[in-house]
């Protein structure tokens, strides 16, 4: 993975973190380690695009409740989420 390919990933992270803590009730830090262990470059533009695409039609709250655009399982959220202290 390049330089550039970091920068990029980080971005979609970065831009993906709030969303990730909405759908799995978690703190930032747990959110970041998912992100980064879990996607590829590609699969965060993927979300992320398919996120800005339901922010944009007005259901953004019904796409993050409902379709869950995350592959984690809430169970592994939460131990990672009490390593880091979170919620």
């Amino acid at each position: 993975m390049g330089l550039f390919d970091k920068f990029k990933k980080e971005y979609y992270i970065n831009r993906l973190v709030t969303a990730f803590k909405i759908v799995y009730d978690c703190g930032d830090m747990a959110a970041i380690y998912c992100l980064r262990e879990h996607y590829s470059v590609k699969e965060l533009k993927e979300l992320f695009a398919l996120l800005k695409k339901s922010e944009e039609a007005g259901t953004l709250q019904s796409a993050l409740r409902i379709a869950r655009p995350f592959k984690e399982k809430q169970d592994d959220v939460d131990v990672i989420n009490w390593k880091y202290g979170g919620k």
